[in-house]
């Protein structure tokens, strides 16, 4: 079906890595619950809201394309579209709304969007800008994403919420893009320094906050937590690139899998743990990770039961009741299908997967690439 990585070009550079033991008591056990597709070959698991239910993008029957899906119980419902022949959703908040994008009729434009009680609603534009795509939502229905302002090519960071669309504006570059926000309104995402570079930032109280990097050029934040914690990805004076956690006024390196040449988180919950993917050199697929209480652990390795032969190749989100969305493909990475992962009643015997440390990363603002049969088109974080 697809297949989303890490995009690194231009930035990424071999670097001499250090071997730390992770801690020595075992990660959580989970169970893989396989929610199925839309009709079609494949699906993706994304965002995960505290009930469990869940959102993403599927292959209607017949269709290579895919719509937007929101997971309840043991069914997956088409969302439809703006008109258009393609919609995907990004976040999924605790009353079930959904917050993605979608084409409009002719396939030419997209328009974030925002489903609540049964139907797509356009979300629209910055004043002049003709396409725009939803990432985040709160328990509020506030929106995050990025969008064109004023017809430029650029994207800039915006809020919707109270039924306007609020441009963010940037580091003083060109664009900039806006990827979670939390319940009291703040936002992470990464926009544009006046010298190019991109920076994570905290938005909070009006103003943008710059996070820095683990000591490169440039990173990216993703995800942020209630208490204002933030994961994503940054890079270091080594120019290797690795998942962050930020807190207080600290981004700290979470490392990689081992013999992975670089790291993204994806989601937090508020107990602070991360999950996302590691890449590996020579390797068409990456592996999910699981990051808790100081050790990072490849989550194929916790799951005792339900992939049905998948390898997890990606860890989107992660709820305050351990539950993780995630997607799974096959080993050619032709079909990939979602997973949601519940925690079981006991800590499993899975082995802990040792760290590397001494890592970096960095960001662009074409972050995640999507593969359809080995073709890979840019979509998390910009427009498509």
């Amino acid at each position: 079906m697809k297949l989303r990585l890490v995009s690194f070009a231009g930035w990424c550079a071999a670097t001499v890595l250090t071997l730390v033991a992770a801690s020595a008591s075992a990660a959580q056990s989970y169970v893989a619950v396989p929610l199925g597709t839309l009709g079609g070959i494949g699906s993706n698991g994304v965002g995960i809201n505290i009930g469990g239910q869940m959102t993403g993008f599927s292959n209607p029957s017949g269709s290579a394309l895919f719509h937007a899906y929101r997971f309840s119980g043991s069914t997956m419902v088409d969302l439809g579209t703006l008109g258009g022949s393609q919609s995907m959703g990004w976040a999924i908040n605790s009353s079930g709304q959904v917050a993605g994008d979608s084409y409009l009729a002719g396939d030419s434009t997209q328009h974030a969007f925002l489903f609540s009680n049964g139907t797509m609603i356009d979300l629209g534009t910055l004043p002049g800008g003709s396409q725009s795509s939803a990432r985040g939502i709160n328990a509020s229905g506030q929106v995050v994403g990025n969008a064109t302002p004023n017809g430029s090519v650029a994207t800039h960071a915006f809020l919707y919420s109270g039924g306007a669309m609020s441009d963010l504006a940037t580091f003083g570059g060109a664009s900039s893009n806006a990827a979670g926000i939390n319940d009291a309104g703040q936002v992470t995402g990464g926009a544009q320094t006046v010298a190019g570079a991109f920076h994570a930032f905290l938005y909070s109280g009006g103003s943008m906050l710059d996070m820095g990097t683990l000591g490169g050029s440039n990173s990216q934040g993703i995800a942020i937590n209630s208490n204002g914690q933030v994961t994503g990805l940054a890079d270091t004076s080594g120019g290797s690139s690795h998942a962050f956690l930020y807190s207080g006024s600290a981004m700290a390196d979470l490392g990689a899998l081992p013999g992975a040449s670089s790291s993204a988180g994806f989601g937090i919950n508020n107990a602070g743990q991360v999950v996302g993917l590691a890449e590996f050199p020579n390797q068409t697929l990456p592996r999910a990770f699981l990051y808790t209480e100081g050790a990072i652990y490849d989550l194929n390795s916790l799951v005792v039961s339900g992939l049905g032969g998948m390898t997890l190749t990606i860890a989107d989100d992660i709820n305050d009741s351990g539950q993780i969305a995630a997607t799974g493909c096959n080993g050619a990475g032709t079909t990939c299908l979602a997973f949601r992962l519940d925690p079981t009643a006991n800590p499993g015997n899975a082995l802990p997967v040792p760290t590397l440390s001494g890592w970096a990363l960095f960001m662009t603002t074409t972050l995640i690439v999507i593969g359809v049969a080995g073709v890979r088109r840019a979509r998390r974080y910009t427009s498509h």
